[in-house]
C-alpha cells in the first residue's frame, strides 16, 4: 500500500520529489540508493530520468530497465492522468511495473483492491485535489485478515478482554499520555461584584 501510495502521489504530483524517489526505491522499480543519489537535486526527478545524459551514466542493467520497462509505463500513466479515472491509472501502472510479481504472496490483492475502492471514492472529477493528504485519509482503511491464521491471537479492546482469561494480554500505547488530560478537569473564575463582594464561579 505504501508502494502505490507513492505512486499514486507520484502521477498527481510530478514535483512531489520524496514520492519519487519511494517509487523508484520499491520492489516495482527496484533503484538503488546509490543510483537515486545521482539525481540532480535542483530538477524534478522526472525530468531527470527523462535525461539521456544522466542515462548514460548508468550501467547497462539499470539503463535497460529504466528505457524499456520503468519509463514508458510512467509516461504513460502521466499521460493518461486527467484522460481516465486515477484508479485505473493507478492499476495499470502498477501492473505493467510487475506489482503482483514483486509481491507473490495473493494476499496483498485483496488490500490493492482496497486501497483502488478507496482511491476512487476519494477522487473529485477524476483527481485528487491535494494528493499530500492522502495518507492522512486512509487512516480508517485496514488490511485484510490473513487466512492462514490459527486464531491463536485475537486484537480486541481492553474491556471485551477482560474477563476472558487470556493467558496473555499485550496492551500496546501504554505511555502514550490519555486524552483526559488535555483538559482540566474543573473550570473556575474569581470575580468582584459591583458591590464589592468577592465570588467564586466554579
Amino acid at each position: 500500500i505504501q508502494e502505490l501510495l507513492a505512486l499514486t502521489r507520484a502521477i498527481c504530483h510530478p514535483a512531489d520529489r520524496a514520492a519519487w524517489l519511494a517509487c523508484l526505491r520499491g520492489p516495482v522499480c527496484g533503484l538503488s540508493l546509490e543510483i537515486l543519489e545521482t539525481l540532480p537535486p535542483d530538477r524534478a526527478v522526472w525530468s531527470a530520468l527523462a535525461d539521456p545524459e544522466w542515462r548514460a551514466g548508468l550501467d547497462e542493467p539499470h539503463r535497460a530497465m529504466l528505457a524499456e520497462r520503468v519509463l514508458p509505463v510512467l509516461a504513460a500513466a502521466l499521460e493518461a492522468r486527467g484522460r481516465l479515472p486515477l484508479e485505473r491509472v493507478v492499476e495499470s501502472a502498477w501492473l505493467a511495473l510487475g506489482g503482483p510479481a514483486a509481491h507473490p504472496d495473493g494476499r496483498c490483492l485483496q488490500d490493492v483492491a482496497t486501497f483502488l475502492e478507496f482511491l476512487r471514492s476519494a477522487c473529485e472529477a477524476g483527481d485528487l485535489g491535494d494528493p499530500l493528504t492522502l495518507q492522512d485519509r486512509l487512516g480508517d482503511l485496514y488490511a485484510a485478515p490473513d487466512p492462514k491464521a490459527d486464531g491463536r491471537l485475537e486484537v480486541m479492546t481492553i474491556h471485551k478482554a477482560k474477563g476472558l482469561e487470556f493467558d496473555h494480554v499485550f496492551i500496546p500505547a501504554m505511555a502514550a499520555r490519555p486524552r483526559s488530560n488535555e483538559r482540566p478537569l474543573l473550570l473556575w473564575d474569581e470575580y468582584v461584584s459591583p458591590d464589592g463582594e468577592r465570588g467564586f464561579l466554579l
